[in-house]
C-alpha cells in the first residue's frame, strides 16, 4: 500500500520527485514485501529479501560508475569532478562548502571512491 502511495506521489510531482534516489525508494520497498509478508519462521524469505537489496545496491553503485565514465564529462576521467560538485548539488548542506575547500588529492580520492 505504502509504494503504491509512493508511486502514485511520485507520478504527481513529476520533476521534483524525479531523483535517482525516489525510484530506489520504490524499488527498495518492493524487494521487501516477501520479508515483510512472510511469517518470522520463513528464513528463506528474509535470505531472498538480503540478496535482493545487495543486488539492487551493486547495481546502483555500479551503474553510477558507468554513468559517471560514458558521460561524456572528462571531469569524471581526470578525477577532478568534485571540485565543482559541492558547489552545484541539487541539495546542497552547509558541509558542501568545507568540503568544497578540501585538499585536491583528497577530491581526487572521493571522486575515485564515488566511481
Amino acid at each position: 500500500v505504502a509504494t503504491a502511495c509512493y508511486s502514485a506521489a511520485k507520478r504527481v510531482g513529476g520533476v521534483f520527485l524525479s531523483f535517482q534516489w525516489d525510484s530506489l525508494l520504490v524499488e527498495a520497498s518492493v524487494l521487501c514485501l516477501p520479508g515483510i509478508l512472510a511469517p518470522a519462521s520463513w528464513l528463506v524469505c528474509q535470505g531472498l529479501v538480503d540478496l535482493s537489496l545487495q543486488w539492487l545496491l551493486f547495481r546502483l553503485m555500479f551503474g553510477s560508475g558507468v554513468v559517471k565514465l560514458c558521460s561524456g564529462d572528462g571531469a569524471w576521467r581526470d578525477l577532478t569532478a568534485l571540485k565543482h560538485h559541492f558547489q552545484t548539488q541539487p541539495l546542497p548542506t552547509p558541509l558542501a562548502a568545507s568540503m568544497h575547500e578540501l585538499p585536491l588529492v583528497l577530491l581526487r580520492a572521493g571522486c575515485l571512491f564515488a566511481i
